[in-house]
């Protein structure tokens, strides 16, 4: 693969991702929406999702790891191992929203003052997602940056925390709850998809970070030591 083809191909890696995201928001916003629709056993289609869910979340977890991305390595080339990464889990991730089941029922719908309330919340978890991944290399998380290194404006790799990152160490995973818990209405499939990613995210916090002291060594540590909180303020 020459080095144009390999840069459409990490490019076109960053549009699945970004066409994965509004089909997500689809999904969870519309489609979760109705509870009309929900034929079978409700616990066999919570079981389909739960195994559903598991599959992206074993991709998205153990491929990012060290040693499964050696093992990718031998299949991929080096400088095209996160855009496939990317490719497959933005995937995964629109084969788990497609498929995933209906549940009956609703746990909650708030009204009154709630309601906005709950949007504002919303709200404020998609601001802070916008921000903490502001302040990273979108490039280099899309997979173009290793491609095309010539683009990087700035060589160094050290570890810097800025934004939101002074203050809670995974703000994107904290973002992600306050949208995804903040829903003025609740419908059990949404709840449900609530619970699985956030309960993906809390365990594979510890498999994260283990990851970034391996690349940034001390460096990390010093920064796990001044910001004690994971993803929770004062609760993790």
């Amino acid at each position: 693969m020459n080095r144009l083809a390999a840069l459409a191909y990490s490019f076109l890696s960053s549009v699945a991702f970004v066409l994965s995201l509004i089909y997500f928001t689809y999904f969870y916003a519309i489609r979760l929406h109705d509870t009309t629709n929900s034929p079978g056993s409700p616990i066999a289609n919570l079981a389909f999702n739960v195994g559903l869910f598991t599959i992206f979340a074993g991709h998205h977890s153990l491929m990012a790891r060290t040693g499964a991305k050696r093992w990718l390595a031998r299949f991929v080339r080096t400088d095209l191992e996160r855009s496939t990464y990317v490719w497959v889990a933005s995937i995964l991730f629109t084969l788990t929203c497609f498929f995933w089941r209906d549940l009956p029922g609703s746990a909650y719908v708030a009204s009154g003052w709630l309601r906005p309330a709950c949007f504002a919340v919303q709200l404020c978890g998609v601001a802070l997602i916008a921000w903490a991944v502001s302040v990273l290399d979108v490039l280099a998380l899309a997979g173009i940056r290793q491609v095309e290194p010539s683009w990087s404006a700035d060589k160094d790799s050290s570890l810097r925390v800025r934004g939101p990152y002074h203050w809670i160490r995974h703000p994107i995973y904290l973002g992600w709850i306050l949208a995804m818990f903040g829903a003025p209405d609740m419908p059990s499939g949404r709840l449900a998809f609530a619970i699985m990613s956030t309960a993906y995210l809390t365990l594979a916090i510890p498999w994260e970070e283990r990851s970034m002291m391996n690349t940034f060594g001390h460096g990390y540590r010093r920064y796990v030591a001044r910001v004690r909180w994971r993803m929770i303020p004062w609760l993790y």
